[in-house]
């Protein structure tokens, strides 16, 4: 093949990897407007319900504990393209249809198992879309597929806060039911973006990867268990953003929605961090998680008073948007170089979820534990593991230094 016909066959395999990640963020943005916006007002809703502080913090990580924890044998089964496909749909349907239908619903009990449902749902779908965007990496860059995902994620997480709060005036029931325009738009562009998925970017030789993007596979397991706890500590120490709702709305004295408003302001600045963030990642690697290790307690710092000031939440809350838009298109680019297959991707992702989620569910109730009685101790608790963290990155710092 001459230098020229393999120019044009590389350039079509990225065009059509580039086409399926933009078709998966559409999918994304209508599924993230669905469900953050529902979430968006969970705190508040959860307060009228009669919930206590403990019983938010505690339900907000269970239910992102049994969303990772689901990755797992998720991720085990995602070992084929069909099984792929079935876990998308199904995952994407439950995950969708859960917290609309809170627009029914009068009882925690209830609002309860729907949080839960829609976390699983998200939870069942989650390795195999990432082992697909892992493989569109491949072409275009992991930390760039990754980010510019997630900026998607956020994008859909700004609108959706923002639907939700212009239909509030209707009450919480009319805000609920708006959230079906956005899932039937998410389940219509899943089917096109995994029908592109099946026609494949082509059979060409693959591009040649930048050195800052190679494989790690020389770490070995060390560097994926040390990746589990720095991911592990940094989000442990960031409290749900369904807790601050709840806090603000308790103690600070915040309508609901002001504090969908706020929400939405966070999932914009994370949707930037993400694409910048993702960018450095493929540039630098893992060093530059020291950022988040330093910003995740600050923010802690800003958010732990239960009526902080409009300065320190706007702080707060930019805080946290970036940190998890950074967490977002940085983590799963570093765990897709540990496996070079989309069944061994799948699997890490479950792993490494289960691990995140875990993690997210012992820092919430630890947090909302703390909230109620000793709000200083929730900054020395986010610090304890940032510290935890920043031991994890020299950890893996060290793997690198020994790698030839």
């Amino acid at each position: 093949m001459s230098r020229e016909s393999a120019d044009r066959s590389n350039t079509r395999r990225h065009a059509r990897a580039f086409r399926f990640v933009v078709l998966l963020g559409v999918v994304s943005f209508f599924a993230d407007a669905t469900y953050e916006g529902g979430r968006s007002l969970l705190g508040p809703f959860f307060l009228m319900l009669g919930a206590g502080p403990v019983a938010v913090g505690l339900v907000a990580g269970a239910g992102e504990f049994l969303g990772y924890a689901v990755r797992y044998p998720a991720g085990l089964w995602a070992r084929t393209a069909r099984s792929r496909g079935v876990l998308l749909y199904t995952g994407y349907f439950i995950n969708l249809v859960a917290l609309p239908l809170l627009a029914f619903v009068h009882r925690l009990d209830m609002a309860v198992a729907l949080l839960l449902l829609e976390r699983l749902g998200r939870g069942l779908r989650s390795p195999a879309k990432k082992a697909l965007l892992a493989d569109a990496g491949d072409e275009l860059g992991l930390g760039r597929v990754f980010g510019l995902h997630e900026a998607f994620d956020q994008m859909g997480a700004v609108a959706g806060p923002l639907l939700v709060a212009a239909a509030l005036a209707g009450g919480y029931a009319q805000a609920f039911l708006w959230l079906f325009v956005p899932a039937v738009a998410a389940l219509l562009m899943l089917t096109v973006a995994l029908g592109v998925h099946r026609r494949g970017w082509g059979t060409g030789p693959a591009p040649a990867k930048d050195p800052a993007t190679k494989t790690d596979d020389s770490l070995g397991s060390r560097g994926f268990f040390w990746l589990c706890v720095l991911g592990g500590a940094l989000v442990m120490g960031l409290a749900p953003m369904i807790l601050f709702g709840y806090t603000l709305m308790a103690h600070g004295g915040w309508t609901a929605r002001s504090i969908a408003m706020g929400f939405a302001w966070a999932m914009a600045v994370s949707a930037l961090s993400a694409l910048v963030f993702g960018r450095l990642y493929d540039r630098y690697g893992t060093p530059v998680f020291r950022f988040l290790v330093v910003l995740v307690p600050a923010t802690m710092f800003a958010l732990s008073s239960g009526r902080p000031s409009f300065v320190s939440l706007a702080l707060g809350l930019t805080g946290w948007g970036l940190s998890v838009g950074a967490m977002g298109g940085m983590l799963h680019a570093a765990v897709a170089r540990y496996a070079p297959t989309a069944a061994g991707r799948a699997r890490l992702f479950g792993i490494f979820d289960a691990v995140y989620g875990a993690s997210w569910m012992v820092g919430g109730g630890a947090i909302g534990w703390l909230e109620r009685s000793n709000p200083s101790g929730v900054v020395v608790f986010s610090l304890a593991c940032s510290v935890v963290a920043a031991y994890a990155l020299h950890r893996q710092g060290r793997l690198r230094r020994r790698t030839p």
